[in-house]
């Protein structure tokens, strides 16, 4: 089937340090819950940290079903990777639909008081060549979805900072264990 692709940069700025926002960031955790209009689920299929590692985890195996338009559940699956400070790699599948979409999702401190962070996300979508007439449509999409889930994760990161103030830091409790760990388990 003929492919075609959106190549668009999307970037939202946050209230809050980087830290913040970066811990945020690695966690998935929170995506069916908090990000509930444009999220049903999440699965952690397999995770990795290296010895040492200063990450949450390295690298990351997940599925998760997304909303689109609100409703149509879409299934996915991603492998995320953090390849350095402050920068995560993703890939996701969307087999219903024949998507693809890569991101390098970056966060960079501005030096301005009032949004010290800026989150900047370079994206990739390959798409079926049927798709094209909606190719504007879906760059806003994408837009318009980054924009709320930054606006949804705001309180989230005030909480985050506040807690590390308090010098409480607490796990992502997802990386207790994965499905594969499960799985193991009761062979």
């Amino acid at each position: 089937m003929k492919q075609f692709q959106i190549r668009t940069v999307i970037e939202n700025r946050s209230r809050h340090p980087v830290a913040a926002v970066w811990e945020n960031a690695q966690d998935l955790e929170h995506v069916a819950f908090l990000h509930r209009h444009t999220n049903r689920g999440f699965r952690l299929l397999h995770h990795e940290r290296a010895p040492g590692s200063p990450n949450a985890y390295d690298t990351l195996i997940y599925s998760a079903t997304r909303k689109a338009a609100g409703l149509i559940p879409l299934h996915t699956f991603g492998f995320r990777k953090i390849v350095g400070p402050y920068n995560i790699h993703q890939f996701e599948s969307i087999a219903q639909l024949g998507w693809t979409s890569i991101l390098n999702s970056q966060l960079v401190e501005t030096g301005d008081a009032e949004f010290p962070t800026l989150m900047r996300d370079e994206v990739i979508v390959d798409l079926p060549v049927v798709f094209r007439p909606l190719a504007k449509w879906i760059e806003n999409s994408l837009r318009k979805h980054a924009t709320v889930q930054c606006a949804e994760d705001e309180p989230f990161r005030a909480r985050r900072q506040e807690l590390a103030k308090r010098e409480i830091h607490l796990p992502f409790k997802l990386f207790a264990t994965s499905e594969y760990t499960n799985f193991k388990a009761r062979l």
